[in-house]
């Protein structure tokens, strides 16, 4: 027997209901299939009766029925059927709508007349969906990467229209085996068209969420000991999601100084629920959704300040005497950092700390380290270090001070204290106090603490060695001007007394009011014993005054030679461990190359040969006289010579070329024919060897093209001026021989016409 499905109903019976059903009936059939939790022609995939009921329900409530059906009476009825058959018979419930007077009565004459599962709907002959099909299909077409993991992404698949879940598949089999892992590819298209309608492929609950994050702190926090899930699982939902989460990240920050987590969890819940419920004297266990809003909530009506004092006293009160007391916390030592960051963040950081049980453990430490994290290093009052006993020696203090920094000044890396420690402690407590201070006020802005320390060090050794022999010059330059000064000074320690032994003063009556002998006086001092010293014939005629020097401008010239002593040691090298100094001195700026050929046309410097080149000795044997004569009047090197010289050099190293080449390489510059015997003996140019060196040498001086040599030049003007014309073969022919001949040569090729 059929079911009538969807039945239009007349104009004249067009009621709001009505409008509304079909408005939802062609919303639902489109894009929320799942919304109402039903898909209709898919029987063997949807077997969950819940979801039968939850349809009920929602008809009961927006379904526009003239009275609510009785889920009671018609239950077993509808679970008789296959799910899609009775999501198909309360889809006609909901279309006819108000025109049903009992929709209970008419669910149950519908099944009777439908005969319970004997319907049969078209397309379920297979057993299972087409998108399932698809799956399957795919899987074992080979034409993927990988096989889909039908169970992980049917159910969302199932949730969207056939047709655009079966266009998913499609797109998925068109990329082939680009697409790695087909199954994270599917999910990630899911979520995202999922996402438009409301709907999540994995709905997390908030007791999942808070699993989750303890899995992860026990894998990566680095805790010192895992989290026992069991003992905390329900302490952290009974504050509230957003508590929880508040608590874990707090244990995660705090991780390398908790021992038990376990126990750190449940101090941490207990003292929020007595927060949470300072009003009652039990804490009510609140639903994970609605607890951590009313918590805070009720949080921020009880501890909103009228003041910034008054919210400063309350919680100094709070943490003196309120529940989780640690320990008693003076104003004065967080003063400095609460005045540095300013009111507002200082509020917002007390109340944090309240309201989710942030840093009460240490809330000293805590407060100032939130002002270094903030940027506000310049902490005016910042609190006296603890007073340490007499017997803490100087690396105890220095260790826990490193320790401290690492913890809490929010460094960029922490501080190798092995490395430093030996360092600071022979500098003395003050100044590796001073410089530790120093990187805490720096902070994060520091990439290597330890670096940092070591060249803070370094740089006071420094200062201090150069201030203690600064001064001891000082000292030594002051005592040699003063022996320079006054060559009596060693007398003057013995005699203060007696050259000191002023008159009484009836004697000294009018003594001062005469400028002679306040002048002699001065002038005489000295042993009046020694009459040697005293010249009577000067002191008859009274010398001209001379400009007394006053104690403080002898003074004021020894300063200011010993400052431009100081100032010449600044200025100069300064002395470096492990470094080379001198380099520079005694070393011209440029270099100097012996000029004795100056004026001379081309001058080349012929080449020291070797003693145990015996060929060449033979050859200066040959052209002794020519060379004598070149060298005694300071003649350039004639081709000639230079050819002896290129040839003995190829023999030398087993490179015979014959009389055409040598010629050539005659008329270049000594070391560039060595340079291309050189590159013969290495191969040549692609160092792939050179069977044919005078060649190879004759096509290299060609391709240099350099210009005539002086005799070559010298035989050129002559035969130009005399009207003979000559190749540069015959020019090198005539510079082979001497001047004398050549010219002569030319001038018997002039006056004979026939050449």
């Amino acid at each position: 027997m059929c079911l009538h499905l969807l039945v239009c109903p007349p104009l004249n019976a067009i009621t709001p209901c009505t409008v509304r059903a079909e408005l939802l009936h062609h919303f639902f059939r489109r894009d929320l299939p799942a919304k109402g939790g039903w898909i209709w022609a898919k029987p063997e995939l949807i077997d969950d009766d819940t979801k039968v009921a939850k349809r009920v329900a929602w008809l009961n409530k927006y379904g526009c029925l003239t009275k609510p059906i009785d889920w009671a009476e018609v239950a077993d009825l509808l679970d008789s059927l296959k799910v899609a058959h009775a999501m198909v018979l309360l889809r006609e419930l909901e279309m006819k709508g108000n025109k049903v007077a009992d929709p209970t009565g008419f669910i149950k004459k519908a099944v009777e007349q439908a005969g319970g599962d004997e319907v049969d709907l078209a397309g379920t002959g297979s057993g299972q969906s087409a998108v399932a099909d698809r799956i399957e299909e795919l899987n074992t077409g080979g034409t993927l990467s990988a096989q889909i993991d039908a169970a992980s992404v049917v159910d969302g698949l199932e949730r969207l229209p056939e047709e655009d879940a079966l266009g998913l598949l499609e797109e998925l089999a068109e990329k082939g085996p680009s697409v790695k892992n087909p199954t994270a590819y599917l999910r990630f298209k899911l979520n995202a068209r999922l996402a438009v309608l409301g709907v999540s492929l994995d709905d997390v609950s908030e007791h999942r969420k808070i699993l989750k994050r303890v899995e992860w702190l026990n894998d990566y926090g680095g805790l010192l000991e895992d989290i026992e899930y069991n003992k905390v699982a329900s302490a952290l939902e009974s504050v509230g999601t957003d508590a929880a989460m508040t608590i874990l990240k707090q244990l995660e920050d705090q991780s390398a100084g908790i021992d038990n987590p376990t126990d750190f969890i449940l101090r941490s819940t207990r003292q929020t629920n007595s927060r949470a419920g300072s009003g009652n004297s039990k804490p009510t266990k609140a639903a994970p959704r609605d607890g951590p809003v009313a918590e805070v909530a009720s949080a921020r009506e009880s501890t909103e300040p009228v003041t910034p004092l008054k919210a400063l006293n309350d919680f100094m009160n709070f943490l003196n005497k309120g529940p989780g007391k640690r320990q008693n916390v003076k104003l004065a030592e967080v003063a400095g950092a609460l005045e540095a960051l300013g009111t507002k963040r200082a509020m917002r950081i007390l109340r944090e700390m309240r309201e989710k049980g942030l840093g009460l453990d240490d809330p000293v430490s805590y407060i100032k380290a939130a002002a270094q994290r903030h940027g506000f290093t310049a902490v005016k009052a910042e609190a006296a270090e603890p007073e340490t006993a007499e017997d803490v020696d100087d690396v105890s203090r220095l260790t826990s001070r490193c320790k401290w920094l690492n913890q809490f000044a929010g460094l960029a890396q922490p501080i190798t204290i092995d490395e430093v420690i030996g360092a600071l402690y022979c500098l003395g407590v003050p100044q590796s106090m001073s410089i530790l201070r120093g990187l805490q006020e720096r902070g994060a802005s520091v990439p290597d603490p330890t670096r940092y320390i070591k060249q803070a060090v370094q740089r006071a050794n420094t200062l201090s060695a150069e201030a203690e022999d600064s001064s001891s010059r000082v000292k030594e330059e002051r005592e040699v001007d003063s022996s320079l000064d006054a060559p009596w000074a060693e007398e003057e320690d013995e005699e203060e007394e007696e050259i000191f032994d002023w008159p009484d003063e009836s004697e000294q009556a009018n003594w001062w009011d005469d400028e002679d002998l306040t002048s002699d006086f001065a002038a005489a001092v000295g042993d009046e014993n020694d009459e040697a010293w005293l010249d009577w014939s000067a002191a008859a005629e009274p010398a001209p005054k001379k400009p007394r020097t006053d104690a403080s401008e002898a003074a004021a010239a020894a300063g200011r030679r010993a400052a431009a002593r100081l100032a010449e040691k600044r200025d100069g090298p300064r002395r470096v461990v492990g470094s080379v100094t001198g380099y520079t001195q005694l070393v011209p700026s440029r270099a100097t190359v012996k000029r004795s050929y100056e004026g001379l046309v081309k001058q080349e410097i012929r080449e020291k040969q070797e003693p145990e080149e015996e060929d060449a000795v033979e050859s200066r044997d040959e052209f002794t006289g020519v060379a004598a004569v070149s060298k005694a009047t300071l003649l350039p090197m004639s081709p000639q010579e230079k050819m002896v010289q290129v040839r003995n050099y190829a023999s030398k190293h087993a490179v015979y070329l014959d009389e055409q080449c040598i010629k050539a390489l005659s008329r270049l510059p000594f070391y560039r024919a060595k340079d291309l015997i050189e590159e013969v003996l290495l191969g040549g140019r692609q160092r792939q060897g050179v069977s044919n060196p005078s060649r190879y040498l004759m096509a290299a001086v060609k391709k240099m093209s350099v210009g005539l040599g002086v005799e070559q030049g010298i035989a050129m003007e002559m035969a130009v001026s005399l009207g003979v014309v000559l190749n540069n073969d015959a020019l090198d022919e005539l510079a082979s021989i001497p001047r004398q001949e050549s010219h002569a040569i030319i001038r018997e090729l002039a006056q004979n016409e026939e050449h």
